[in-house]
């Protein structure tokens, strides 16, 4: 089916299921304009609809390769299919950032819920405690959206770096890029 097709029927399916979905990662930063290269789907999904999201991608095709308190892991088991990881929305962070997706139109046409940028900089941060060795992709990341970001919430920004013991960091990043 492809990437775009991928997306395309998860939004639709997800949607059609009641499931309170945001599009994370590459897929992310692409539905808000900036050109990134991805092998895989990242989504954040409340908890309580865990089950029923499942149902949605073993009926897509994917199959579940992992599941801890946190994450779920999904591989394409039929040909073409993309990698899904699947982050659980469950703290109280998560859960908003999900009430305050917004929608996006994709490559293919697809409508999907997605992750604010000021969200995406959060998840890239929490990233790059969880593993240093991706720091340089995911200080591009971030960089890029604050660049392109016209209004971010930058209250917010400096939160989630300060949520990680980075809120220098965060500051640095509000002066390089806030717009006066």
């Amino acid at each position: 089916m492809g990437y775009a097709g991928d997306l395309a029927a998860l939004a639709r399916k997800l949607g059609k299921g009641g499931v309170r979905y945001g599009l994370a990662g590459g897929a992310a930063l692409a539905a808000h304009g900036i050109a990134r290269s991805t092998v895989d789907l990242d989504l954040l999904v409340e908890k309580e609809d865990l089950a029923r999201a499942d149902k949605v991608f073993l009926a897509l095709g994917w199959k579940r390769i992992y599941r801890s308190a946190n994450v779920s892991h999904y591989r394409g088991g039929r040909a073409g299919r993309v990698p899904l990881d699947v982050i659980h929305a469950f703290r109280t962070e998560s859960r908003r950032m999900l009430r305050v997706a917004v929608r996006k139109r994709v490559p293919g046409g697809a409508s999907v819920r997605v992750l604010r940028p000021e969200d995406l900089i959060g998840l890239k941060v929490q990233a790059m405690v969880n593993d240093p060795e991706r720091r340089w992709v995911d200080s591009l990341d971030i960089e890029t959206l604050a660049d392109k970001g016209k209004r971010l919430d930058w209250r917010r920004v400096v939160e989630y770096y300060r949520i990680f013991g980075r809120e220098a960091e965060g500051k640095a990043l509000r002066k390089r890029h806030r717009r006066t």
